[in-house]
């Protein structure tokens, strides 16, 4: 091997070196390759396969007094009947990890119907975290709500909470599904509310009762009796999750009941006579 590389000369090395060269451009090509390929792979897995609505979201307005349509690269819900002007309140609802926003249409149209105009935002790659902005634009450009919230399920929660931190002077409160904190808004003066399932198998329990201490300390905890993690949206079983005792119905029901509750009692205009709170527990 030595006698080899002793023997080797410059016009060896130049020829290594015109290897190289020629080389090179299919090396940055496999990369390129790859890095497509990488990509490719992460689209079919965050949004090809993405848990999408059990049925279609518009199907909410022959159930509902209510109309959809399309906006902010997800939906937005509006009550048929406008409350008047100077009461409207409005709700910005960030999806959950690798949920496309039309599985909340169905959970949050009877909200609607009862005056809130419901965004529920498409984010890239059906991931919140890669645009925790997203209320940003309906609540610049949907004209004539008064009272804002921001919201949202699992991570799209967590991602609510970073919007919060740095605009609470745009919005009134903060609504958290199955979800909780991971910066500190306890300083906020936001209005919060979590709900939460007894039989959800995906949210991490010790961290949600560890980052408490993130949120204001007058917030709202909720717990339904029965209902998993997946049934804050529409869109079938979650793996990881436990399974529900109460229908996912039900669950929508409860859910709604117990936000338009908390949002009577922080003063909002949203149909709150004969309202009932279901089978849900309020933790102080």
């Amino acid at each position: 091997m030595r006698d080899r590389l002793r023997r080797l000369t410059p016009a060896d090395d130049e020829r290594y070196r015109d290897w190289a060269r020629r080389l090179a451009p299919y090396a940055v090509a496999v990369v390129v390759l790859l890095v497509l390929l990488a990509g490719a792979g992460a689209w079919v897995y965050f949004d090809s396969l993405a848990y999408g609505p059990t049925e279609s979201p518009s199907a909410v307005e022959s159930a509902y007094d209510v109309t959809v349509e399309s906006g902010y690269g997800g939906y937005v819900v509006r009550p048929d009947d406008q409350p008047p002007a100077g009461e409207r309140v409005g709700l910005v609802f960030y999806p959950g990890g690798r949920v496309e926003p039309g599985a909340y249409v169905h959970t949050l149209a009877p909200l609607a119907e009862r005056g809130v105009t419901v965004v529920v935002p498409g984010v890239p790659l059906n991931l919140a975290v890669l645009d925790s902005d997203a209320a940003s634009a309906p609540i610049a450009r949907e004209d004539g709500v008064d009272s804002w919230y921001v919201g949202g399920h699992s991570l799209g929660g967590a991602m609510a909470c970073r919007y919060a931190n740095g605009n609470s002077g745009r919005i009134d409160g903060l609504v958290l599904a199955a979800s909780y904190c991971d910066v500190n808004v306890s300083d906020s003066g936001l209005a919060t509310m979590a709900i939460t399932g007894t039989r959800d198998g995906v949210l991490n329990r010790e961290r949600f009762e560890s980052n408490r201490r993130l949120l204001p300390p007058d917030a709202t905890f909720v717990s339904v009796e029965g209902m998993n993690h997946a049934q804050f949206g529409n869109y079938g079983a979650q793996e990881g999750d436990d399974e529900a005792t109460i229908s996912t119905a039900s669950a929508h029901e409860r859910v709604v009941a117990a936000v338009v509750d908390w949002l009577c009692a922080e003063g909002e205009a949203v149909a709150c006579a004969n309202q009932t709170g279901g089978q849900f527990v309020a933790i102080s």
